[in-house]
């Protein structure tokens, strides 16, 4: 038996319905019968046309703000809080070491006193707590990202607007100069220098993020480290290594001045009763 279409399925349905209900129905005249007949399923190469048609029209607008841009890319965070783990680790170790060794080899009871104790206390604690105010500053810190703006963001190349405005992928584009001038396919914003200044801006592949002065990407404390002199978050990043210097030197400057005011074998008066 040759099965019904479909379409002619359900208007004979309709018809059957309606009589069995004893009700009038009006049968739309021949054309638009053939007109409601002749819909094309959602699968004809027609319809599909159709609907990328209608999706087309939803983004050929022109983008006339920054905050019609697509999204900015994600960083690869877990990679980024294990490194933070590991440097926020290290640095709280290196603080426990320096400050416990000083604190037990020269500034315990019948240690060192007078002078030479409140020089070594307020060397190593000082040095302990401006290494975790650095280490704070490097975590949440600035070190340059360059944010998007209408300055920044516009005008758009025109190849770029082209790929937006017909949604393709611009993930085989290269970053796009223009007088002296780059733009980043990945942030979609212009890098601030050029013919007018110095350039070092440069897209962290982990941070997924475009920064002025770039140095590095710190595989111990999960951050860019970029910053002409001590701007951005080099500053803290130049002085959290030089407390760990500073934090070992005063260990073992304060263990040799122990060593030498009182000498192992020397009896020590009882804490408090120094002379």
């Amino acid at each position: 038996m040759t099965a019904v279409p479909a379409k002619f399925a359900v208007a004979a349905a309709v018809v059957a319905l309606a009589a069995a209900q004893k009700t009038a129905v009006t049968i739309p005249p021949n054309a638009q019968l053939t007109r409601l007949l002749s819909v094309p399923s959602p699968d004809d190469e027609s319809s599909r046309m159709l609907r990328v048609g209608d999706e087309e029209d939803d983004i050929c607008h022109p983008i006339t703000r920054w905050e019609h841009l697509p999204p900015l890319p994600e960083p690869k965070r877990c990679e980024m809080r294990m490194e933070a783990s590991g440097g926020t680790v290290l640095v709280l170790a290196l603080v426990a070491v320096f400050t416990g060794m000083t604190q037990g080899v020269a500034l315990g009871p019948g240690k060192l006193t007078g002078a030479w104790w409140w020089l070594f206390f307020c060397l190593i604690y000082g040095e302990a707590a401006c290494a975790i105010g650095c280490l704070l500053g490097i975590m949440w810190g600035d070190p340059g990202v360059v944010k998007r703006s209408e300055e920044t963001c516009f005008p758009i190349p025109a190849e770029v607007a082209d790929r937006l405005r017909r949604g393709l992928s611009l993930e085989q584009m290269g970053n796009v100069t223009e007088d002296g001038r780059t733009y980043c396919i990945r942030c979609l914003l212009w890098r601030p220098g050029g013919l007018a200044g110095r350039s070092t801006v440069h897209h962290c592949g982990t941070c997924q993020r475009c920064v002025v002065d770039f140095d590095h990407h710190c595989g111990v404390f999960g951050r860019c480290i970029a910053g002409d002199g001590f701007a951005g978050n080099m500053g803290y990043f130049k002085t959290i290594l030089s407390m760990a210097a500073a934090g070992a030197i005063t260990c073992i400057a304060a263990t040799f001045v122990e060593f030498s005011v009182n000498p192992p074998g020397r009896h020590h008066p009882p804490y408090g009763k120094h002379g």
